[in-house]
C-alpha cells in the first residue's frame, strides 16, 4: 500500500499504551472509526477486548471485504495523533447479540503516531477515473486518491521507461468522465508495487482546480459505507 500524506511532525510524547485504549473503547462501548488498510475501507464500529483477542462489529455488507490476515486501524479518540493497528485473524464470527464480526490478536505495547495525515479513497470501481500525461498521449486507470497523491495502474514497460523514482514529471490531468477534470502541475513517482505506481502530485496553483480536486474527494468520501455503528459488542 502507498501513502502519501506527509507525516505528521512527532510530539515529542510516547503514545498512550494500547491495552488501556482497547479496555476503555471496550467498557465505554465507544464508537470508532475503523479503517482496513488492504481495502482502504472505513467504517463505524464498537469492539470488545476479550482476553488475547478483540471482538469487532462488522456493518451489513462487509462480508467478502475483511480477510484474514488484514491490517485494521483505528484512532485514539482522546489522542487523535496516535493509531491502534490490530491484524485481523478471523474475518467472520456470530455475535452474542446476534449480529456479524471479525476477530483480531490483541496488539502490544503503545499506540503509534498517525500514519498519514490525508485519507486515501479506493477508486478501482470507477472505470471513468483516469490520469492522463497529454505530453506522452498516455492515459492510467487510478486505483487510489488522496489529496496529495495518487496510485495508477500500468504497464511494466511503460513503468520502465517512463516512471523513474523521484524525477519530477510535468502536467498531469485527472479526468473524471468528459466533463470533470482537475490539472496537475507536477507528479513524482514515489512507490512501485508490480504493475502500479504511486505519485505524489501538486495541482495547479489556482482556485479552481485545487477546489475540484476538494468537490472529488469529498464525493468519495461521502460514497463510502457510512453505516450506523453496530449495538454493542459482548
Amino acid at each position: 500500500m502507498f501513502g502519501f500524506g506527509r507525516r505528521k511532525a512527532g510530539t515529542g510524547k510516547e503514545g498512550p499504551l494500547v491495552i488501556p485504549v482497547l479496555r476503555r473503547i471496550s467498557d465505554e462501548q465507544t464508537v470508532v472509526r475503523m479503517e482496513m488498510e488492504r481495502v482502504m475501507l472505513r467504517f463505524n464500529t464498537r469492539l470488545a477486548l476479550r482476553d488475547q483477542v478483540v471482538l469487532v462489529g462488522k456493518p451489513s455488507g462487509l462480508e467478502e471485504s475483511i480477510e484474514k490476515g488484514d491490517c485494521a486501524r483505528i484512532k485514539v479518540p482522546w489522542a487523535k495523533n496516535f493509531e491502534v493497528r490490530m491484524f485481523v485473524t478471523a474475518h467472520h464470527v456470530n455475535l452474542k447479540n446476534g449480529s456479524e464480526g471479525f476477530i483480531c490478536q490483541t496488539p502490544s505495547g503503545h499506540a503509534l503516531p498517525v500514519k498519514r495525515s490525508k485519507d486515501r479513497f479506493n477508486t478501482r470501481r470507477f472505470s471513468n477515473l483516469q490520469l492522463l500525461l497529454p505530453s506522452f498521449g498516455l492515459d492510467f486507470p487510478i486505483m487510489d486518491l488522496s489529496a496529495e497523491g495518487c496510485r495508477i495502474k500500468a504497464r511494466p514497460e511503460i513503468v520502465a521507461d517512463l516512471f523513474k523514482m523521484n524525477r519530477k514529471i510535468m502536467e498531469g490531468v485527472i479526468q473524471v468522465g468528459e466533463r470533470f477534470h482537475i490539472a496537475l502541475e507536477t507528479m513524482i513517482p514515489r512507490a512501485f508495487l508490480r504493475e502500479t505506481v504511486g505519485l505524489e502530485f501538486n495541482p495547479r496553483q489556482d482556485s479552481g482546480h485545487k477546489r475540484n480536486l476538494s468537490t472529488l474527494l469529498g464525493t468519495l468520501a461521502m460514497q463510502e459505507v457510512h453505516t450506523h455503528a453496530p449495538d454493542p459488542v459482548g
